[in-house]
């Protein structure tokens, strides 16, 4: 990668993370509006740590999540992924 683009991108990551936390952060994706929310967001939405929604994008289990530099964006309608280690016990 150029140092050009290195130093584009740089600059880009620093508007979206002063920018995001003021304006939701939103892209057009197919025609649509996508909103975008943060991992701090995600948490407390659906009620588990900062770190787990960290593993998760890393892990690539939550759809349409992606890595700006070191800012992850999740869409705001994602759903939280199920934990693979709780199973429906029949009684």
């Amino acid at each position: 990668m150029t140092v050009s683009i290195q130093y584009f991108l740089h600059n880009l990551l620093k508007v979206f993370q002063r920018w995001y936390i003021i304006l939701p952060c939103c892209f057009c994706k197919g025609g649509t509006v996508v909103k975008y929310i943060s991992i701090k967001e995600a948490s407390t939405k659906w009620g588990v740590s900062i770190r787990r929604v960290n593993l998760l994008c890393n892990q690539g289990r939550i759809y349409g999540a992606y890595r700006l530099g070191s800012v992850w964006a999740i869409p705001e309608d994602a759903k939280k992924p199920k934990d693979p280690r709780k199973t429906n016990k029949k009684e």
